[in-house]
């Protein structure tokens, strides 16, 4: 078991949300598309970028929240309250 190399969850949860926010991802990609062009640097595609990252953690937070409930829910209720509220 100590051998094992540690997996981080999140990057499983955000590969399964990302086809629910592929119309972000497409803004996101038309956007560079649309700026290709620009030679001085001044056009940016930062608020597509974070609109496609919020979309993924918007639906990765659902997936946490539905797996640390139910683990909650099994420790006494004191426990379970001080894990959410610290």
């Amino acid at each position: 078991m100590a051998d094992e190399e540690i997996v981080d969850p999140k990057k499983k949860m955000e590969d399964s949300c990302k086809p629910k926010c592929v119309k972000s991802l497409f803004e996101y990609q038309a956007c560079i598309k649309r700026i290709q062009g620009d030679e001085m640097g001044h056009k940016h595609c930062t608020g597509q970028y974070f609109d496609y990252w919020s979309c993924v953690d918007t639906c990765v937070s659902f997936f946490h929240y539905g797996t640390i409930v139910p683990l909650l829910l099994e420790l006494p209720i004191r426990d379970a309250k001080r894990l959410l509220w610290q």
